[in-house]
C-alpha cells in the first residue's frame, strides 16, 4: 500500500503522492496549458499585478506541478541509471599496519611511566 493520491484519491501504489493517471493527464496540461487557466486546478488565474505571467492560481497548484515534473524526470532518467552506474571496487585492505617512530616513542614513554612530550625532551637532551 502506497500514498494516496492529492488530485484523485487512488492508491498510488508507491512512495508518490500523485498517481500515474494524473501524472500524465497534468503533464500534458503543464507543458501546454490553456491561458488564464490554471493546469493543475482548472481555477481562472488571478494576476495580482506583481507577476503577469502567472501559470498557477496557487503555491500549492505550482508544488504539485513542481512534483508531477520531479516523478517524469524520475521515470525519463531510470531507465538510464542501471547502465550507467558501475560497481565500485573495493579497496585492498593493508595486511599489518606499519608503526611509526611516533608510536614507538609514545610506548616507550608509557613503559617509563613519562609523557610523550615529556619523554622526547629527555631523549633530545641525553637523559634517557
Amino acid at each position: 500500500m502506497g500514498e494516496i493520491c492529492i488530485i484523485c484519491g487512488k492508491d498510488t501504489g508507491a512512495k508518490w503522492k500523485i498517481c500515474d493517471d494524473c501524472i500524465d493527464r497534468l503533464n500534458e496540461k503543464i507543458h501546454h496549458p490553456e491561458p488564464g487557466i490554471c493546469p493543475i486546478c482548472g481555477k481562472k488565474v488571478v494576476h495580482n499585478g506583481k507577476k503577469n505571467n502567472s501559470k498557477y492560481c496557487s503555491p500549492d497548484c505550482y508544488n504539485i506541478s513542481i512534483k508531477v515534473n520531479q516523478k517524469i524526470w524520475h521515470i525519463e532518467h531510470r531507465k538510464h541509471l542501471p547502465q550507467d552506474i558501475v560497481p565500485r571496487q573495493t579497496p585492498k585492505k593493508r595486511t599489518v599496519k606499519r608503526k611509526s617512530r611516533l608510536d614507538e616513542n609514545a610506548l616507550k614513554a608509557r613503559e617509563m611511566g613519562l609523557s610523550y612530550g615529556i619523554y622526547m625532551a629527555r631523549v633530545r637532551s641525553g637523559n634517557a
